[in-house]
């Protein structure tokens, strides 16, 4: 139960005993495709609340800031950071330091108002075609896909939350690749794996070339990802409903 309290608390807002600060991350790593999908559940919840009163312009308006408040902007901290420092045109340490710097240049704000809009224009989009319960499956996508990143690529600091936590996030992937593919299905159909996937590709992209300007991955990057498979996940089910 520690690890999956653990979960809940750092990846969403929702009152759990034994929040920050966080000892370690590595017994919860295996519940953060639960917790995922415990996020879209939400989600699909407030969609199907908004579905009656409010068009789908509003609806997914009010959806994107659901998502962003029930994490407390944590990812979305994140990938402002990891833009600032991984596009920045300096050398390895002075891009590491720029994301420590908690003031938030142009590439920050420009990496998040482009990850808001493309959520925005794909729940509108998906809401003529018709996600239904494939949103719940979203946040379970992206919360599996940073974990193969983790597993994959070493972390870039000597010191932070991150260090450490390559091991144990290469078995929970192993081990939680099954069931969350399974639920995927469950929840979208076969829209569930090409989501899964085109998340997956998203993240591992996304880590190879952060991992290249920085030589590793940091905790910022690791919720850059996340937002980016999020992103990917929606553009899958996106193109899934357009050729099927």
């Amino acid at each position: 139960m520690r690890g999956l309290l653990t979960a809940i608390g750092f990846l969403t807002v929702l009152p759990v005993p034994g929040r920050k600060p966080w000892a370690g991350l590595a017994d919860a790593l295996f519940y953060f495709p639960p917790v995922g999908l415990l996020i879209g559940l939400v989600l699909l919840a407030a969609d199907l609340i908004l579905s009656g009163p409010i068009g789908p312009y509003g609806r997914a308006a009010l959806i994107v800031a659901v998502w962003a408040a029930l994490t407390g902007g944590l990812h979305l901290e994140g990938l402002a950071d990891a833009a600032d420092g991984v596009l920045a045109s300096r050398p390895v340490h002075e891009r590491l330091e720029i994301m420590r710097d908690p003031a938030t240049g142009a590439f920050g704000v420009i990496a998040v108002g482009l990850v808001l809009l493309l959520k925005f224009g794909l729940l509108v989009d998906l809401a003529v075609t018709g996600l239904g319960p494939g949103l719940a499956a979203v946040p379970l996508a992206a919360r599996y896909a940073v974990l193969v990143p983790m597993g994959v690529f070493p972390y870039a600091r000597p010191e932070g939350l991150g260090r450490g936590l390559t091991g144990p996030a290469r078995r929970a992937a192993l081990l939680t690749a099954a069931p969350t593919l399974g639920a995927a299905y469950l929840l979208a159909g076969p829209a569930g794996p090409v989501g899964q996937a085109v998340a997956l590709i998203g993240g591992l992209g996304l880590g190879l070339f952060a991992g290249r300007r920085l030589g590793g991955l940091t905790g910022d990057v690791y919720g850059a990802i996340i937002e980016m498979a999020e992103v990917c996940a929606l553009l899958g089910y996106a193109a899934w409903e357009r050729v099927r």
